[in-house]
Protein backbone atom coordinates (compact mmCIF):
# COMPACT_ATOMS: atom_id res chain seq x y z
CA UNK A 1 0.00 0.00 0.00
CA UNK A 2 1.46 3.61 -1.13
CA UNK A 3 0.92 6.29 1.76
CA UNK A 4 -0.82 9.64 0.85
CA UNK A 5 2.36 11.48 2.12
CA UNK A 6 2.51 14.09 4.97
CA UNK A 7 -0.47 15.53 6.10
CA UNK A 8 0.64 17.29 8.50
CA UNK A 9 -2.78 19.47 9.40
CA UNK A 10 -4.43 16.10 10.27
CA UNK A 11 -7.28 17.10 7.83
CA UNK A 12 -7.18 13.57 5.34
CA UNK A 13 -5.30 15.59 2.68
CA UNK A 14 -1.84 15.55 1.80
CA UNK A 15 0.30 18.66 1.98
CA UNK A 16 2.06 18.60 -1.37
CA UNK A 17 -0.96 18.02 -2.98
CA UNK A 18 -2.76 20.87 -1.07
CA UNK A 19 -0.02 23.00 -2.14
CA UNK A 20 0.31 22.37 -5.53
CA UNK A 21 -3.66 22.73 -5.91
CA UNK A 22 -3.43 26.42 -4.09
CA UNK A 23 -0.08 27.85 -5.53
CA UNK A 24 0.83 28.44 -1.55
CA UNK A 25 1.36 26.40 1.53
CA UNK A 26 -2.03 28.20 2.89
CA UNK A 27 -2.86 24.71 4.12
CA UNK A 28 -5.91 25.18 5.95
CA UNK A 29 -7.96 26.21 2.63
CA UNK A 30 -8.84 22.98 1.60
CA UNK A 31 -10.21 19.86 3.85
CA UNK A 32 -11.29 16.37 3.48
CA UNK A 33 -14.89 17.56 3.14
CA UNK A 34 -14.44 21.20 2.05
CA UNK A 35 -15.78 21.90 -1.46
CA UNK A 36 -13.51 25.03 -2.28
CA UNK A 37 -14.80 25.44 -5.81
CA UNK A 38 -18.86 24.81 -4.92
CA UNK A 39 -18.99 22.22 -7.41
CA UNK A 40 -20.56 19.74 -5.16
CA UNK A 41 -17.40 17.12 -4.58
CA UNK A 42 -15.49 17.28 -1.64
CA UNK A 43 -11.78 18.17 -1.96
CA UNK A 44 -10.53 14.83 -1.22
CA UNK A 45 -13.18 13.38 -4.15
CA UNK A 46 -10.87 15.76 -6.12
CA UNK A 47 -8.07 14.36 -4.54
CA UNK A 48 -9.11 11.29 -5.43
CA UNK A 49 -9.87 11.73 -8.78
CA UNK A 50 -6.83 13.99 -9.77
CA UNK A 51 -9.28 16.90 -10.26
CA UNK A 52 -8.65 20.41 -8.85
CA UNK A 53 -10.31 21.25 -6.23
CA UNK A 54 -10.14 25.19 -7.49
CA UNK A 55 -11.88 24.43 -10.65
CA UNK A 56 -15.99 23.59 -11.16
CA UNK A 57 -15.63 22.49 -14.52
CA UNK A 58 -13.13 19.76 -13.89
CA UNK A 59 -14.80 16.99 -12.36
CA UNK A 60 -15.10 12.95 -12.92
CA UNK A 61 -17.28 13.04 -15.75
CA UNK A 62 -19.27 10.32 -17.49
CA UNK A 63 -20.07 11.51 -20.98
CA UNK A 64 -22.16 8.88 -22.19
CA UNK A 65 -23.67 5.04 -21.52
CA UNK A 66 -25.31 3.49 -24.44
CA UNK A 67 -26.27 0.32 -26.28
CA UNK A 68 -24.14 -1.26 -29.36
CA UNK A 69 -24.94 -4.56 -30.51
CA UNK A 70 -24.71 -6.35 -28.00
CA UNK A 71 -22.29 -4.24 -25.50
CA UNK A 72 -23.26 -1.06 -23.03
CA UNK A 73 -20.67 1.50 -24.22
CA UNK A 74 -18.89 3.25 -20.76
CA UNK A 75 -17.49 6.61 -21.73
CA UNK A 76 -15.86 8.63 -19.10
CA UNK A 77 -13.01 11.18 -18.67
CA UNK A 78 -10.24 9.96 -17.15
CA UNK A 79 -6.59 10.96 -16.10
CA UNK A 80 -3.50 8.99 -16.90
CA UNK A 81 -2.88 9.51 -13.31
CA UNK A 82 -5.89 7.35 -12.09
CA UNK A 83 -7.19 4.33 -12.44
CA UNK A 84 -10.82 3.47 -12.30
CA UNK A 85 -13.36 0.72 -11.36
CA UNK A 86 -16.30 0.23 -13.07
CA UNK A 87 -18.99 -0.76 -10.14
CA UNK A 88 -22.59 -1.85 -10.26
CA UNK A 89 -25.62 -2.20 -8.59
CA UNK A 90 -29.08 -4.25 -9.45
CA UNK A 91 -31.35 -1.89 -7.44
CA UNK A 92 -30.70 1.78 -5.90
CA UNK A 93 -32.08 -0.08 -2.58
CA UNK A 94 -28.83 -2.44 -2.89
CA UNK A 95 -26.18 -0.60 0.05
CA UNK A 96 -23.63 -1.48 -1.29
CA UNK A 97 -21.66 -0.79 -5.03
CA UNK A 98 -20.11 -3.78 -5.77
CA UNK A 99 -17.27 -4.75 -9.08
CA UNK A 100 -18.71 -5.13 -12.03
CA UNK A 101 -16.07 -7.37 -13.20
CA UNK A 102 -13.38 -5.14 -15.05
CA UNK A 103 -11.02 -4.79 -12.19
CA UNK A 104 -9.13 -2.21 -12.29
CA UNK A 105 -9.23 -0.15 -16.04
CA UNK A 106 -6.12 2.18 -17.09
CA UNK A 107 -7.14 5.46 -18.83
CA UNK A 108 -7.29 4.67 -22.20
CA UNK A 109 -5.59 8.55 -22.92
CA UNK A 110 -4.79 10.94 -20.93
CA UNK A 111 -8.19 12.60 -21.27
CA UNK A 112 -10.96 9.41 -21.69
CA UNK A 113 -11.69 5.85 -21.42
CA UNK A 114 -14.10 3.75 -22.93
CA UNK A 115 -15.35 -0.03 -22.10
CA UNK A 116 -17.87 -2.04 -23.04
CA UNK A 117 -20.11 -4.12 -21.01
CA UNK A 118 -21.82 -7.39 -22.25
CA UNK A 119 -25.92 -6.39 -22.75
CA UNK A 120 -28.16 -8.35 -20.19
CA UNK A 121 -26.02 -6.60 -17.08
CA UNK A 122 -29.00 -4.72 -16.09
CA UNK A 123 -28.17 -2.19 -13.24
CA UNK A 124 -27.11 1.32 -12.49
CA UNK A 125 -23.21 1.98 -13.06
CA UNK A 126 -20.57 4.21 -11.36
CA UNK A 127 -17.31 5.18 -12.03
CA UNK A 128 -14.82 5.25 -9.25
CA UNK A 129 -11.41 6.84 -9.83
CA UNK A 130 -8.43 5.22 -7.99
CA UNK A 131 -5.17 6.26 -6.76
CA UNK A 132 -2.75 3.72 -8.21
CA UNK A 133 -0.86 1.42 -5.44
CA UNK A 134 -3.76 1.91 -3.03
CA UNK A 135 -6.27 -0.58 -4.35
Amino acid sequence: WMTDGTNSDNDGLPDAWEIDSMGTNNLAALTANGDYDSDKVTDREEYLAGTSPTDSNDFLNVFSIYGSGTNIVVWWESKDTRLYKVQKKDTLFDTNWVDSGMGLIESDSPSNTVRLLPMGTQGFYRIRAVLPLTQ
